[in-house]
């Protein structure tokens, strides 16, 4: 992730943890409509998991009628002997520190005697059920962009927070999708992602594919922190054009309009891009890559971007245009960064040895 003055830390999974999907791609703290049956095509089968339950399953809706609109998210998963259990977000990410303040009408609903309890921490709660029954909860994580100031400037840290808008909502895991404490990140699970869009002609995409007719369904296995980290949009307002390249598709998903960017002239341009640096590295089979552009409102100037799994989300100012070297830099060294720890190994969690990951990862980044 990248902006002028930012520090930069990254976070991987090792590489036996994730088997249906890569390894979680380098992450480094900021300062990325076509044919309906091309994208239907990028959507997982589910096929392989028919007679798989789900271990974790997030079912998410946007509500834009409320007031304020929100994200609401019911989640699923099994009590097993446990009479309690305990669901916790994230303290942090991408600048962030109170992603917590936005969570709110906290509902148990798989039984009457289910409740949802808040504990000393701000990002936790507890769960009292009965063991052996199937635990439901549902909860709202209500927007971080005031109706009145759509379409304005935003600082870097409102994008990186769920946003629901005028038809149209994003956010990544990292703010509405809390963990279950016993399903811990080192753990192989069974997670599922429904996704729904009340508008049921608008498409619905993430991190794991693309859906259309109001509805994505997403299967998994490997560590739940798949789901947090990832993107998650939708919405009559995003526009999305998959490019078929030899070594695999690239995506391109734009919302809002720019000065002088045509989406076409954009989605031609990523291609070119990734294309010549997929074949410069020999790079012959790639995943599904999402590049996710989306407008701060600032007239020039200002850009930055992250990339979380298979997915880079950029933000650019009024006057973003193809061809120049704000364009090459954000979407190259994005796409880098995604291809980096396939090729080199990822970085361990915490601790004095990142350092040099840090270093080395976003020298040759720039570099390059």
């Amino acid at each position: 992730m990248l902006d002028a003055g930012s520090t930069g830390h990254a976070h991987t999974l090792g590489p036996d943890i994730v088997t249906t999907l890569p390894r979680r791609s380098r992450l480094s703290l900021l300062a990325g409509v076509a044919l309906l049956a091309a994208c239907q095509s990028l959507a997982p089968s589910g096929a392989q998991y028919a007679t798989v339950p789900c271990d974790l399953h997030y079912r998410i809706t946007p509500r834009y009628d409320l007031q304020p609109r929100a994200v609401e998210v019911e989640l699923t998963y099994a009590a097993g002997e446990r009479s309690e259990s305990f669901l916790r977000a994230v303290p942090g990410w991408a600048g962030v520190t109170d992603y917590a303040r936005f969570y709110g009408d906290w509902a148990a609903t798989g039984a009457p005697h289910q409740q949802v309890v808040p504990t000393d921490l701000p990002n936790r709660w507890r769960v009292t059920h009965r063991p052996g029954e199937t635990v439901t909860v549902r909860w709202r994580v209500r927007t971080a962009l005031e109706p009145a100031l759509e379409g304005q400037p935003q600082p870097q840290t409102t994008m990186y927070r769920t946003q629901v808008g005028d038809g149209w909502f994003q956010f990544f895991g990292y703010g509405a999708l809390p963990s279950v404490e016993h399903w811990s990140d080192d753990q192989r699970a069974h997670s599922c992602i429904t996704l729904r869009e009340p508008q049921a002609a608008a498409p619905v995409f993430s991190s794991f594919g693309v859906g259309y007719d109001g509805q994505a369904y997403w299967p998994m296995e490997g560590s739940p922190a798949m789901t947090r980290h990832a993107f998650y949009a939708g919405g009559g307002a995003w526009r999305l054009a998959p490019q078929t390249l030899a070594s695999g598709t690239v995506v391109t998903a734009v919302r809002g309009r720019f000065n002088a960017l045509a989406d076409a002239e954009f989605a031609q341009a990523t291609r070119q891009l990734i294309d010549a640096q997929r074949r410069f590295w020999g790079n012959e089979a790639a995943p599904v890559q999402f590049v996710v552009l989306i407008p701060n409102h600032v007239d020039t100037g200002n850009s930055g971007g992250t990339l979380v799994h298979q997915t880079a989300v950029l933000h650019a100012p009024n006057d973003f245009r193809v061809g120049g070297g704000v364009f090459e830099f954000l979407v190259a060294h994005e796409n880098l960064h995604q291809w980096f720890p396939r090729r080199f190994g990822g970085m361990g969690e915490g601790g004095v040895s990142q350092v040099p990951h840090y270093w080395f990862s976003e020298g040759f980044t720039d570099y390059y």
